[in-house]
This record gives structure tokens, sequence and C-alpha cells, in this order.
């Protein structure tokens, strides 16, 4: 399931730091691939 959402300016670095700030033992995978379907829901 999705444990965070956020929307993500010019700064992805910051962004990405924030979420390893908060859940620093995350493994962050980017898949666009997987992500798309619930990506296109949201919006």
């Amino acid at each position: 399931g999705v444990c965070f959402l956020a929307f993500v300016g010019d700064d992805e670095e910051d962004a990405l730091g924030e979420l390893r700030s908060r859940w620093p033992r995350a493994r962050i995978v980017e898949d666009p691939t997987a992500t798309a379907p619930l990506a296109r829901e949201i919006v």
C-alpha cells in the first residue's frame, strides 16, 4: 500500500531527503510502470 504521498516541486532531492528522514529503514524504489495506474487514479 501507499505509506507516503507528496507533491514534489523543483527540488526532488529535498523531497527524497524528507522521505528518508521519516522512514530511515525504508527501501526506496522508483518504478513508474508499477505506480502509473495509481497515479492516474489520484490525478
